[in-house]
């Protein structure tokens, strides 16, 4: 689903890039062994988020409020097909001037990352795998009936070809036969099983369920595919268990991230600013302006998109009309 609402502070409000991390305690600096939500992972995150909502300091001066995170709560599973990751954490902020707390609030997140079922991919990856050799095979073999059997067949058999032929050809023997035939019949047999062997085998790939940590890869390498972004609970993930277990890490962290500034937002009173497209259809204009009527802040998508593109003629229909 598409971003329809942000979460921007004005220079109006007191939080107005006015924030530094002071700590984040509770969770190992980086993974070991397995895959495990670290602060190499949440960092950059927290930084980009704080900086999309115009919430990050600049500066040292410019930084007039400590934000402090306390995890008592962080865990993601290392051996499975669906791996799941939870995160209970306290997000504090702090007058640096005064030590004062402005804010307090405990916030969790969970995500599960569903392991990718045996699906139409593996059956084409299959089918890939087994068919040209397969299609080889039973050409090689056609090819080679066709000129023994038919072919050497009819000259032989035809006094005026083999005439031609200054004498009859050589016909295979019943040996070099049975040869054909064994190989035809082996080069098919592992054609076809070929395909679902490698499947197969890819699925009992133990990779695929430990989430060992074989390098220093920190993210994956795509975000699991979930309908809601961060605030989703469940997700198509990889198949490759790191790579999966790293998707759970970075699920559950922006799902933290992104429910605390929510919290934040309303605490702050800083409303949402809703995103519309730039269309300007006759359904999108009605909406921009009930929005507008109740006091909310609005904006639009890259309207430059739109301005690109041609007018089209529209979509042609071949019906005589008279």
């Amino acid at each position: 689903m598409p971003n329809t609402v942000a979460l921007n502070w004005s220079p109006d409000d007191r939080l107005h890039e006015a924030i530094t991390i002071d700590y984040i305690s509770g969770m190992s600096q980086r993974t070991y062994l397995f895959e495990e939500p670290n602060q190499a992972v949440f960092k950059p995150m927290l930084h980009w988020a704080l900086d999309r909502a115009d919430l990050r300091a600049e500066t040292n001066l410019a930084a007039r409020y400590a934000l402090q995170i306390e995890f008592s709560d962080l865990d993601s599973d290392f051996f499975g097909a669906d791996l799941a990751g939870k995160s209970t954490a306290i997000y504090r902020l702090v007058d640096r001037r005064t030590g004062q707390k402005i804010y307090e609030n405990e916030i969790s997140s969970n995500f599960v990352a569903l392991y990718p079922r045996l699906n139409e991919d593996d059956a084409s990856l299959a089918y890939d795998i087994s068919s040209k050799p397969f299609f080889a095979a039973q050409a090689a073999f056609a090819g080679y009936a066709l000129s023994e059997g038919v072919i050497v067949e009819a000259i032989n058999n035809n006094e005026d070809l083999t005439d031609f032929f200054d004498g009859k050809i050589v016909e295979a023997s019943q040996a070099a036969w049975d040869d054909v035939y064994q190989a035809y019949f082996w080069a098919s047999g592992v054609s076809l099983i070929a395909g679902p062997t490698t499947v197969v085998a890819r699925q009992l790939n133990p990779m695929n369920y430990l989430s060992l940590k074989f390098d220093d890869r920190v993210f994956a390498r795509e975000q699991a595919q979930t309908r809601f972004g961060a605030l989703s609970k469940t997700g198509l993930s990889d198949r490759n268990g790191p790579e999966r277990a790293r998707q759970v890490n970075a699920q559950i962290l922006a799902q933290s991230i992104t429910l605390f500034l929510i919290d934040l937002s309303e605490q702050e009173n800083v409303a949402f600013t809703h995103i519309l497209p730039c269309s300007r259809s006759a359904e999108v204009e009605a909406e921009w302006q009930a929005l507008m009527l109740a006091g909310k802040k609005v904006v639009s998508d890259d309207c430059t998109v739109y301005d690109s593109k041609d007018d089209q003629k529209g979509f042609g229909v071949a019906v005589w009309r008279q």
